[in-house]
């Protein structure tokens, strides 16, 4: 395993302390939180050029990124829904999303030997769900450390929170039917050439 996948594969320890820290919710255990996840996205920046500086760019390098990714970002979004910060529904909208989209990579990848390609639409979604993650982290440190009153959920939880995740998902949902449409070709082929083997 060379350097650039070994930072992949470190955001997923990273991951899982974020969702600790996240769950014991006190200023400074968020603000913990918060440093750990922006160390891995700077990891997650850092792997990529490390590769293609290197010429070390692999087709398991960039599935092993993606599902990094989907820890780390899925993760952190499971738990604020766990402790009420967020609606559950986002998440299971991008769970769901996340799960078909890396589900199908991998099968390619692993049975036919074929790379999906994700486009930088990937990335786009990427930085958006990283945007949407720092500042419902910010809001709700902001809140613990100085409660607003007389009505803080109304503030947190039902309006700019909500409005910015559910943003993510409908971005979420369009670059993940986006993939499927630019993989369209490949996807086909693969289904026709299955049911053409399938005995009679």
């Amino acid at each position: 395993m060379n350097i650039a996948n070994i930072l992949t594969v470190i955001r997923i320890p990273i991951a899982i302390a974020c969702i600790g820290l996240i769950l014991v919710s006190t200023v400074f255990s968020l603000i913990f939180a918060l440093t750990l996840y922006s160390i891995a996205c700077f990891t997650d920046l850092f792997d990529g050029l490390l590769a293609r500086r290197r010429n070390i760019v692999s087709d398991t390098g960039t599935i092993l990124d993606s599902i990094a990714d989907k820890v780390l970002n899925v993760g952190v979004l499971l738990t604020f829904a766990v402790i009420g910060v967020i609606d559950i529904i986002i998440v299971v909208i991008i769970t769901v999303r996340e799960i078909i989209i890396t589900g199908t990579r991998l099968y390619y990848l692993v049975k036919h030997n074929i790379a999906l390609s994700a486009k930088k639409l990937g990335k786009f979604k990427f930085v958006s769900q990283l945007a949407a993650i720092i500042f419902t982290f910010v809001i709700y440190t902001i809140y613990l450390a100085f409660p607003l009153r007389p009505n803080p959920e109304i503030f947190l939880y039902q309006t700019y929170v909500p409005i910015f995740m559910w943003c993510i998902a409908i971005i979420t949902i369009l670059t993940g039917a986006y993939y499927i449409w630019n993989n369209r070709k490949i996807i086909m082929k693969r289904i026709n050439e299955n049911k053409t083997l399938e005995p009679v």
